[in-house]
């Protein structure tokens, strides 16, 4: 899809690559901003591949479940989601909200981010910064950070973004409309293959593999999962794994056609 957009479009091959990335807007409109693309179009097209995500697949897969329910094919049961569908009851100890907790937090960070910087590795600084945090939580659960200081991270991310954003990108959006409804498409129907792979392969029930391929936000797709009966913690971890995996793997390979095939 992102060689789609970059032969039918203006943008070019980086630009369209991450503006088509299943990954986190924020998160990949900021690497790409470190491999010479135009982070307001990634932005742009980003929001667009979101909204669109969020607003087509929920209905399909409704209409999907309904299907299922309605020919008695979907026989793989969740007992957990099918009794009266009770939220998942949370055994993870409460965090240490002290300073000394945000302290040693923001030093994993800074050191994860200072290592990926020296090994040259692309997208590094978030990536390394990403997994030591991970890991210290993994073995600790005492990572932490408050609020206040996501929000104030997510402001300076939206700057970051904003200011290389202006009224040509936006005018130039109306010439790539047609692509961009054909990438939405295509989109839902890998999302479709993909959830059946899974629910072929798996002891997941239909709901729960069409929630965990989809390529939306991992708070929103688990959020509109639980309501339609999925196994919520399977989706949160499947999308989990693939932010993770599109952040850490997908900058190497776009550095890769940048360096080889561009």
């Amino acid at each position: 899809m992102g060689y789609f957009i970059y032969k039918f479009t203006p943008l070019d091959m980086v630009t369209a690559l991450f503006a088509t990335a299943p990954g986190g807007l924020t998160d990949m409109t900021i690497i790409s901003y470190d491999f010479g693309a135009e982070p307001s179009k990634v932005a742009l097209l980003q929001m667009v591949r979101l909204i669109s995500v969020i607003a087509l697949i929920p209905s399909i897969i409704k209409i999907i479940i309904m299907e299922f329910r309605k020919s008695n094919r979907n026989i793989r049961v969740n007992l957990e989601n099918t009794q009266g569908k009770k939220e998942v009851e949370k055994s993870s100890e409460e965090k240490n909200k002290s300073i000394s907790a945000i302290l040693i937090t923001l030093i994993i960070v800074v050191f994860g981010g200072i290592l990926g910087k020296i090994l040259e590795v692309p997208s590094g600084p978030m990536t390394f910064s990403m997994i030591a945090t991970a890991i210290y939580n993994i073995f600790s659960n005492k990572a932490y950070l408050p609020t206040k200081l996501r929000e104030f991270i997510q402001i300076i991310a939206g700057i970051l973004i904003g200011v290389k954003m202006n009224l040509e990108d936006v005018i130039s959006l109306k010439d790539i409309i047609a692509p961009v409804v054909i990438v939405v498409i295509g989109f839902c129907i890998m999302n479709l293959i993909l959830g059946f792979m899974v629910y072929k392969i798996t002891n997941f029930n239909v709901e729960t593999s069409l929630f965990a391929t989809s390529p939306g936000g991992m708070t929103d797709i688990s959020i509109i999962a639980s309501e339609l009966g999925a196994d919520t913690s399977k989706v949160a971890t499947m999308q989990f794994f693939r932010l993770i995996s599109v952040i850490t793997i997908y900058p190497i390979v776009i550095n890769y056609i940048k360096n080889y095939f561009i």
